[in-house]
């Protein structure tokens, strides 16, 4: 299946979310930053 890079990047950032613990939340920049994405 193919994909945009938007969408991969918006997966790897759901799976991040989940894979942490929800009393842990992160700010945009904090998720860009464990990424290695832009904020915007």
């Amino acid at each position: 299946m193919k994909y945009s890079q938007a969408t991969d990047y918006a997966l790897h950032a759901m799976f991040y979310l989940v894979a942490t613990a929800p009393d842990n939340p992160l700010s945009v920049q904090q998720l860009a930053e464990k990424l290695g994405v832009s904020q915007t």
